[in-house]
């Protein structure tokens, strides 16, 4: 989320093929949202079957944002940096360690269903 000129701008990270801006972070949030199930329920719509929805759904999902995403994976290692500044600060030494060497982008893995799981 960035504020730029009194104006919102919510980028996707992972999706990161769209954005939405409004007047307030919670507008731009909303906005986005929306944006983000429109998108899904447009390939539904133009799908001719199931296979076709997965595929150019899975597409849109592995798209990255590489600028958003380096400012995520930056904003990630400085949280943890304070967090295990804290740890430490705090005599959690060996939980410190760990925090810090933990890798800022998680493994992503979504899949795309034609039922639901039990």
């Amino acid at each position: 989320m960035v504020n730029e000129d009194g104006e919102w701008t919510m980028y996707g990270v992972q999706p990161g093929s769209f954005a939405e801006s409004g007047e307030t972070f919670e507008e731009a949030r909303l906005l986005f949202r929306q944006t983000f199930r429109e998108i899904l329920y447009d390939l539904a719509e133009d799908s001719p079957d199931f296979q076709s929805f997965k595929v150019e759904t899975e597409r849109i999902l592995g798209e990255v944002n590489d600028p958003m995403r380096e400012r995520w994976d930056s904003a990630v290692e400085r949280i943890r940096a304070d967090r295990a500044q804290k740890l430490l600060r705090d005599g959690a030494h060996r939980d410190a360690r760990r925090l810090r060497h933990a890798p800022a982008a998680e493994a992503r893995a979504l899949r795309v269903r034609d039922s639901v799981p039990r």
